[in-house]
């Protein structure tokens, strides 16, 4: 079982021990709570705290489950209260489990794996003393055994536990783990120590540390060199110009891969219950503690670069459901270029294209990577005439003088070259890739007439994957369809099956004027008050297209049209040594979402009883 899948399973653990189908009137003795034994204070009183083990690489704490929960059910509007739901599944353990003491979750490097790391983990949940725990598990039949110092052992299926008295918020605490041995290990910290820590104030914290690991097995990780000729081996073309290109990409990739484990400190996870603005908040926060490689070098470099949405990004379609905006967030990397030019150059010789078209195509490439630019991308669906499924669209803009337009112009002339389809089938044998066709289109009624249009025709494995990863092209056309456009020193790329939806936004966002586009949306007004490495924001009826086969609902049908933005940026702290990476989900999503999820049960329910 995966390690995240058995976190999930040990901390609901507490929660499922009722389950053992034991007569209700046992349950009706843990609902009241009464105060603890005398024995029980005179044995908390002499409680010392527990030192951190050593090697510990992640922390993780719900802060207060019950009131998480309670908030969320709140937001959604939930049709039921899941505290009578789990009394109804599991029994009440209201008066044992405190669901507002937090759970924690502790992670350590075993202290017995010398060469290949290995990890000791374990999950604890408060309750309200030892003794009342301990009541309840002896009324569902489980096996509970009396340790020396007070505590018990509690197996429950293949999970050992361990009842003991902790400091904190909570007089005692359950600790579960998949081995006895991180029980003995960690048991005795989770339950005396860990509790007393404060690490956040946020609703979810969770914390990997890299120092353990750097400390461990740092050696080990130099070693990471050589793995590559093996992997070479395996992606060798038999092309000395490529393979010599491809070699250098690879030992410079293991190079940043040992630069980065010295300068990686810590990452963090967090989510925040924000009531004021009636939102959740979730972020990923990477520290840095020097910044000898290159993702360290250029976090220092983008730092000074975060700026506001470009004009591009306020012309995007005003009923979009989804955009995105990055700055030009670095100057122009030589080494990189050159690395990128050299394993072109040499793609490109092993494909057998004509010098002059690989010279066209590096030239291309060569200027769009040299001058690094702002851009933006938007999307979203509307009817297609003739079809009675939503089509999907996707926009994107260059502020780059048209140095995107000009370079996916030369890949389509190196891709349909009679040389590159004869290598592609021959040698690679990527037959789905063999059977794509592209074309040069007409500039259909509706595009720019400055466009370059280029039609492709998907077999129907390519057409059943692309459908998988993003709902692009509608389920029954094997058509797409890419607009290029360079309008005012602006590149302009379009993607989408219909030709009237891809000309209509296409020509809409070209045209837009200083009050058209996303700026009717007042809602996306703090977006131009920001400055960040990158924003936007996103919607639930963009998720509801992409998850159409598995939740088939109406976004129309939900309570607020699945039109709420959630709003998502990156940025990096003045000094490059923290870089984030968050989204705020407002109440308004919850909602929508639990009504997305009870019409997707009810319609499910309905198609079981029809058979």
């Amino acid at each position: 079982m995966p390690m995240r899948s058995r976190f999930l399973v040990l901390a609901l653990l507490p929660l499922a021990v009722a389950c053992g189908g034991a007569p209700p009137a046992k349950v009706a003795s843990a609902e009241v709570a009464t105060a603890p034994t005398a024995q029980e204070a005179q044995s908390d009183a002499k409680l010392t705290p527990v030192a951190a083990p050593e090697d510990v690489i992640a922390l993780m704490r719900v802060s207060s489950l019950g009131s998480l929960v309670d908030t969320l059910g709140r937001w959604s509007n939930a049709p039921f209260d899941w505290r009578n739901l789990l009394k109804d599944v599991v029994g009440n353990v209201d008066g044992v489990v405190l669901f507002d003491a937090p759970v924690d979750a502790v992670a350590v490097l075993d202290p017995e794996s010398a060469t290949l790391p290995k990890v000791l983990y374990a999950v604890s949940i408060g309750v309200s003393s030892v003794q009342r725990a301990r009541d309840l598990f002896d009324s569902k039949d489980q096996l509970t055994e009396q340790l020396a110092d007070g505590s018990y052992s509690v197996t429950l299926g293949g999970t050992h536990c361990l009842l003991e008295a902790a400091l904190g918020a909570a007089p005692a605490r359950l600790v579960c783990a998949d081995k006895a041995r991180a029980i003995d290990q960690l048991s005795g910290y989770m339950a005396r120590g860990l509790p007393q820590q404060s690490l956040s104030k946020s609703a979810i914290y969770a914390e990997l540390r890299a120092e353990p690991w750097r400390r461990r097995f740092g050696r080990q990780l130099q070693m990471v060199k050589l793995g590559v000729p093996f992997v070479l081996r395996e992606l060798s073309f038999d092309n000395s110009e490529f393979d010599a290109a491809l070699s250098d990409s690879l030992y410079a990739l293991a190079d940043e891969v040992i630069a980065l484990s010295q300068d990686l400190d810590v990452i963090t996870v967090e989510g925040q219950l924000d009531e004021r603005a009636q939102a959740f908040n979730f972020s990923t926060s990477i520290k840095l503690r020097s910044h000898s490689s290159w993702f360290g070098h250029w976090l220092t470099q983008a730092a000074g670069k975060m700026g506001a949405p470009p004009e591009s990004f306020w012309l995007m379609p005003a009923d979009a459901d989804g955009a995105s905006y990055q700055v030009a967030a670095s100057d122009d990397d030589q080494a990189v270029r050159a690395g990128a030019i050299k394993l072109a150059r040499g793609g490109l010789s092993y494909l057998g294209v004509p010098a002059r078209l690989r010279d066209d195509t590096l030239h291309a490439l060569d200027n769009f990577l040299q001058h690094p630019s702002a851009g933006c991308s938007a999307r979203g669906s509307a009817v297609g005439d003739g079809r009675a499924q939503p089509t999907a669209y996707r926009l994107f803009a260059f502020d780059d003088q048209g140095r995107a337009a000009e370079l996916l112009k030369q890949l389509a002339l190196v891709y349909n070259h009679p040389a590159t389809r004869k290598t592609i089938s021959t040698k690679l044998k990527l037959n789905d890739w063999a059977s794509l066709t592209v074309r040069r289109a007409a500039v259909g009624t509706g595009l720019p007439p400055q466009s370059t249009v280029y039609e492709l025709t998907l077999p129907e494995n390519m057409r059943d994957k692309l459908r998988k990863l993003d709902p692009i092209s509608s389920t029954n056309s094997d058509k797409l369809l890419i607009a290029a456009a360079t309008v005012g020193g602006r590149s302009w790329v379009g993607v989408s099956s219909d030709e009237k939806l891809l000309g209509q936004k296409l020509s809409q966002s070209i045209a837009a004027g200083a009050s058209g586009g996303l700026r009717q949306n007042q809602e996306l007004g703090r977006l131009a008050q920001e400055r960040a490495l990158s924003a936007g924001f996103e919607t639930l009826r963009e998720w509801l297209s992409a998850l159409s086969e598995m939740l088939p609902v109406q976004s129309a049908a939900l309570e607020h049209g699945g039109r709420t933005p959630m709003f998502h940026r990156w940025d990096i702290s003045q000094n490059g040594n923290v870089t984030t990476l968050g989204i705020s989900v407002p109440k308004q999503v919850f909602a929508d979402l639990s009504s997305a999820l009870m019409s997707a049960a009810s319609q499910s329910f309905s198609a079981a009883l029809a058979q």
